[in-house]
């Protein structure tokens, strides 16, 4: 069990925190699903879909963020963006903005890409997401598995591992998870960070097996410590996005207000069509790039 834990988290985490606190409760109060932020049950509306308000932290290149460039500029769906292999995002399938749910998430993720530290900016986001699927569930997690998977009749333990896992930039599931999720009806993904689990340096080969099985009761034990503060979101367009940030800030500067905060995605279009760099990615561009589609489901096969 130890083994697994120093795997898992890497012994700086294991020693740092005592990880035989489990997360309390006082009688007839609950614990916030993820402290910090408001969050909203509205799976009764879309299967396992959450709204999540609160803050969001991302590290961008300094030369297309704010004040360099215009925020809309900094999540913009041109087409290099289309072009990158994102977790849940994969090329040319959907776009994927990424955040974090706190800093060191964001960090940890930003270490592992190689990020230049030296050229790049924190951004922190004060936005509120709807349509947001839950990955951080069985349940969600379950959901997602059977649309994508051909013969999905897997434990909990294998589907969570498969979409946990360490590969950079997500795995052939992934990208279908993504696709499916962004091809219907949500906006964004929430999803427990690859990086804060098996560490930021470790960069698997997809296809491989982790060294052992983990301890799937551990992990579903500690889930709602793995909420607090090792999530990451995806959202899956640059116009939606910009609808629902309503202040920002870089490098620890000032909260600046989001002009385009509160305007409907009609709205913003029509505003930001008048820029050129915005009007050849448009949402007519963006529709003709959403036309793609899988053909049939992942089969996994025993080896």
């Amino acid at each position: 069990m130890f083994g697994w834990l120093r795997r898992m988290l890497g012994i700086e985490h294991f020693l740092e925190e005592n990880w035989f606190n489990l997360p309390q409760t006082t009688e007839g109060v609950a614990d916030p699903y993820i402290p910090g932020f408001d969050v909203v049950d509205t799976g009764a509306i879309l299967a396992e879909s959450k709204t999540i308000a609160g803050t969001f932290f991302r590290w961008h290149e300094r030369v297309s963020a704010p004040p360099c460039v215009s925020l809309w500029q900094s999540f913009l769906d041109d087409d290099g963006k289309w072009k990158i292999q994102g977790r849940f995002a994969g090329p040319e399938n959907n776009c994927g903005h990424f955040f974090g749910l706190s800093e060191p998430v964001a960090t940890s993720e930003a270490i592992h890409y190689d990020v230049n530290f030296d050229e790049s900016e924190m951004i922190e986001v004060r936005a509120s997401f709807d349509r947001v699927l839950d990955l951080t569930t069985a349940s969600g997690r379950k959901l997602a598995f059977n649309a994508v998977v051909e013969n999905p009749n897997f434990s909990e333990a294998f589907i969570a591992e498969q979409i946990i896992e360490e590969i950079t930039g997500g795995t052939m599931l992934t990208d279908r998870i993504g696709h499916w999720a962004s091809h219907g009806e949500y906006e964004a993904i929430l999803y427990v960070g690859p990086r804060m689990v098996w560490g930021p340096e470790r960069k698997g080969v997809e296809g491989l097996r982790p060294q052992k099985p983990w301890d799937y009761d551990l992990f579903s034990m500690y889930e709602q410590l793995f909420r607090d503060d090792r999530l990451n979101l995806v959202v899956f367009r640059g116009r939606y996005l910009l609808s629902r940030i309503s202040e920002f800030r870089v490098g620890k500067g000032e909260w600046l207000r989001n002009e385009l905060y509160g305007m409907g995605e009609d709205e913003i279009e029509a505003e930001l069509s008048t820029f050129s760099e915005y009007a050849q990615f448009n949402e007519e561009y963006q529709e003709e790039k959403r036309e793609t589609t899988w053909v049939g489901k992942i089969v996994y096969h025993e080896r």
